[in-house]
């Protein structure tokens, strides 16, 4: 058995790690690709698409005080989730002030119009914070489809009551526990992200999260709980339902320590042999893509 180093990357330069290089041109970034099986007509053009939300936000029981770890931001037809990397904590810096100031530049960059790269690349580059995060954004756009922008292993789940979870972001790891991210030190750029879009119907559910949630909660429970609440509750009720289960189920399973979770499974892909959730911060914005009708399509 390996003994796992849960403090991830650390503060690793990339620039000077051994096979850096290497491992670096087998991920190069890579558009997401609609297959004719998803693909959906496009609705009539004089309506407006938006997305509905709902969050949660649960941080590490021992980082309370500082409101943990993460952020995000929330707009009619944009969001994002930012983890920031907890191995700054080392070096007396706190890890939360440089997702919170990424994800607040980025929203601003997006309410000027900015596509997604634009804004991310341009709150990477003005933020002269110490430190590094993970980022996920994401934009409904006219005619029905999302646009998506992730740098790391937080991640967004595509889910049609009808139908189930339908899409996934990989995510991004230069070695175990080790995601892509942006910051101050490395060298990870909002160009070595996975970027693309995927289409939606109206009342499909979007679940935007950070790693807290991604490596606690299997796909099949998180499915199961999106369409079961569908089904009981309507309108921003379901929204709330399913972003505060979510996110205590996740806290839940995080501490169990004979749990077959999705962060021990990633682990024995890489040879370590461990059971347990991970106890981390949790955040996640649960989404509805809606149409609404008789309105003009405009993005606001």
């Amino acid at each position: 058995m390996r003994a796992l180093g849960f403090a991830g990357c650390g503060l690793l330069r990339l620039s000077g790690y051994g096979g850096a290089s290497k491992q670096r041109s087998a991920m190069r970034p890579r558009r997401l690709l609609v297959t004719a099986s998803t693909a959906e007509s496009t609705p009539p053009p004089a309506k407006s698409w938006k997305l509905e939300t709902a969050v949660s936000n649960r941080p590490h029981p021992e980082k309370l005080e500082k409101g943990g770890e993460d952020a995000f931001f929330v707009l009619e037809t944009a969001m994002g989730v930012f983890d920031g990397v907890g191995g700054w904590a080392s070096q007396g810096i706190d890890p939360g002030l440089y997702s919170r100031k990424l994800s607040r530049l980025t929203e601003e960059q997006i309410k000027e119009g900015k596509d997604l790269a634009e804004a991310l690349d341009h709150a990477h580059k003005n933020n002269d914070l110490q430190g590094s995060t993970t980022a996920c954004i994401a934009r409904i756009l006219p005619g029905g489809k999302i646009a998506l922008l992730n740098v790391g292993d937080s991640g967004l789940i595509a889910i049609r009551p009808s139908q189930g979870i339908y899409f996934k972001t990989p995510d991004q790891q230069h070695y175990f526990n080790c995601p892509f991210q942006l910051g101050s030190t490395f060298e990870d750029k909002v160009k070595d992200g996975i970027a693309g879009e995927i289409p939606v119907q109206s009342g499909d559910y979007l679940i935007l999260a950070t790693d807290g949630l991604l490596d606690n909660l299997h796909d099949i429970e998180l499915e199961k709980i999106v369409k079961d609440l569908d089904k009981e509750k309507s309108g921003q009720n379901a929204l709330d339902a399913i972003a505060n289960t979510l996110s205590i189920r996740a806290q839940t399973l995080a501490v169990e320590d004979k749990y077959w979770s999705p962060f021990a499974m990633n682990a024995s892909k890489y040879g370590y042999s461990t059971l347990g959730g991970k106890l981390d911060d949790i955040t996640l914005i649960a989404a509805r893509a809606v149409l609404s009708e008789g309105e003009d399509e405009v993005l606001k």
